[in-house]
């Protein structure tokens, strides 16, 4: 009996050491290694705050650059269209004006059309005059002469001065038309059995056709030269 009450007792302050030293070691644990424990975690959060707050701070950068890079793209864009747009502006301008300029020598052309049909007109008129005969001249013959003494004497005279009469030039051309172009007037020429417009020429003060040369050009006639012969050519009527 005895040695069950010590072998209880024993057990007992056995249990009771065993608790006061798991007490002393949870009280030691709390007073000197939590606080430690504590420090370090407070370390490592504030460590993984700050390299949370790093890489907050480096994606805000890196999409404010992303930002800026593209809005410097698009401004750059902006200024390619806007460098297109005025080129596309200047084409236009220059369209405009070949347009203009177009329609200016269709107007011209449209008055040479009028001038090329009235040339085709004399022309044609002109050659129905040559392919037409002409009536042979008619000779008269001459009366017989009363006196012939006297006669010979009285009209000798009038003979001298047909003699001396002035023969007229004759050029191997005629005048068809005068016309005006940028202020210089051009005469057209051509010989009298031209039957095309490639048969004419047109020419202006100075310059020679067949060897005579054109000294002036007026509104309805030239006149023109050769070795000291000169005449007046008149514009064909029509």
């Amino acid at each position: 009996m005895k040695s069950f009450l010590k072998s209880a007792l024993r057990g007992l302050l056995l249990s009771l050491w065993c608790v006061l030293l798991s007490a002393a070691c949870i009280l030691v644990y709390q007073h000197l290694f939590a606080p430690v424990r504590q420090a370090a975690l407070d370390v490592e959060l504030e460590m993984q705050h700050q390299a949370l707050m790093s890489t907050l701070s480096e994606s805000q950068q890196a999409s404010k650059q992303q930002r800026l890079d593209a809005l410097d793209a698009l401004t750059q864009r902006l200024d390619e269209l806007s460098a297109r747009l005025d080129e596309q502006e200047r084409h236009l301008q220059a369209l405009s004006n070949t347009q203009q300029h177009h329609s200016t020598r269709l107007d011209k052309l449209d008055l040479d059309h009028h001038k090329v049909v009235e040339l085709e007109k004399k022309l044609a008129r002109l050659n129905r005059v040559v392919s037409t005969p002409r009536p042979a001249p008619v000779q008269k013959t001459a009366k017989a002469a009363k006196n012939p003494a006297s006669k010979k004497t009285s009209t000798s005279p009038a003979r001298n001065t047909n003699t001396a009469a002035i023969p007229s030039v004759t050029t191997p051309f005629v005048l068809y038309d005068v016309q005006s172009r940028s202020g210089i007037r051009l005469a057209i020429v051509g010989q009298t059995n031209a039957r095309t417009l490639s048969d004419l020429s047109a020419l202006r003060q100075g310059q020679s056709y067949r060897g005579w040369k054109i000294v002036s050009v007026f509104a309805s006639s030239i006149e023109v030269q050769r070795q000291g012969q000169r005449t007046t050519l008149t514009m064909m009527e029509g």
